[in-house]
């Protein structure tokens, strides 16, 4: 993971959001069950754009999940598919300002359709390694998967 939320010198100043590096084309799977309410697949990895590929999933509980910077294509799956935690989704890519390194841009908004500041700060249950002050991850540090 290489930018966390609400660093004050990065795009993510103010987003309750992680970027991880991944190379184009890695498995981006759902962190949790629900309907995919919006997608974008027609971005190029080398565009340089605003325009960025990704998969919106809505939670039961009306959250939602926006994977972002997905590859070209890379949508696995369609707009009212329900899909289960674990699930495949999609491929990481390079669209929007990646600098064409391949990235998964990962938040979560309180509700559907999403808003600008209406992000919440999130966590993974089976992150092994060091959280910050916060209970977040940490930049710059590397996280193994429990099962």
């Amino acid at each position: 993971m290489f930018q966390s939320y609400c660093h004050p010198e990065s795009s993510h100043e103010t987003q309750l959001a992680y970027d991880f590096w991944m190379p184009i084309g890695s498995q981006v799977i759902a962190t949790r069950a629900g309907v995919v309410r919006d997608l974008r697949e027609d971005i190029s990895d080398e565009a340089q754009t605003s325009l960025l590929n990704f998969v919106i999933v809505e939670h039961g509980d009306g959250t939602a999940a926006f994977y972002a910077h997905l590859t070209r294509d890379g949508a696995l799956v369609e707009v009212g598919q329900q899909v289960e935690a674990g699930e495949l989704i999609a491929l990481s890519g390079a669209s929007g300002r990646t600098h064409s390194h391949g990235v998964l841009h990962f938040q979560v908004f309180r509700t559907w359709p999403p808003r600008a500041e209406a992000d919440v700060a999130i966590n993974f249950s089976n992150a092994e390694g060091l959280l910050d002050g916060r209970g977040g991850l940490r930049e710059g540090t590397f996280y193994r998967a429990r099962p």
